[in-house]
């Protein structure tokens, strides 16, 4: 496990120690109770339809299930021993060392912390650790998901692609995609 201080909560002077419940730890392995903190963080968003809340868990109970034989790698942030955030990425079948970014979300109250940042950067660090050439995200047209696609932006990721209609009439899919070196 690895832990952080968010940019944003670290102390502007230097001070010998850093608050300790501002600190995100890092983990892989999913876990039961992990399931009622992904619904509570994505329920959290006013995002999503209840049905792609379904499919997050669904991936969820695959890791949890088949663990590392499970194609969906799982990172989670902890701040205080709970749940705030976390990412669901994984290889893409029947391509050369491209991955799908599937899930990424930070619970509602936590987000401008620094915390989708570090999900992000260590998600691309382990994709690179496995040759991950390229990875590509799937996101929503709809104006509320202006932020996210903002998000995505700032860290590198260039939309490529537009599917209309996809999601719902009006509600195109948008596929970002961010090179590693």
């Amino acid at each position: 496990m690895k832990s952080f201080t968010p940019p944003s909560r670290q102390p502007r002077k230097a001070s010998a120690l850093a608050n300790a419940e501002d600190r995100i730890t890092l983990r892989t392995g999913a876990r039961v109770r992990d399931r009622s903190a992904l619904k509570k963080i994505l329920l959290s968003t006013q995002l999503f339809y209840p049905y792609e809340i379904d499919v997050a868990i669904d991936l969820l109970d695959d890791q949890i299930k088949w663990k590392e034989e499970s194609i969906f790698s799982f990172i989670f942030a902890d701040r205080n021993r709970e749940c705030v955030g976390y990412v669901c990425y994984g290889p893409i079948q029947t391509t050369d060392h491209r991955y799908d970014m599937y899930w990424i979300a930070v619970r509602k109250d936590m987000q401008g912390k620094g915390i989708g940042k570090i999900l992000v950067d260590e998600t691309e660090k382990r994709i690179s650790g496995r040759k991950g050439r390229h990875i590509y995200v799937e996101t929503s047209s709809r104006e509320d998901y202006e932020p996210t696609r903002t998000f995505y932006r700032r860290n590198g990721y260039v939309e490529v692609a537009r599917v209309p209609h996809y999601y719902k009439d009006n509600d195109d899919m948008i596929i970002l995609m961010k090179s590693l070196p």
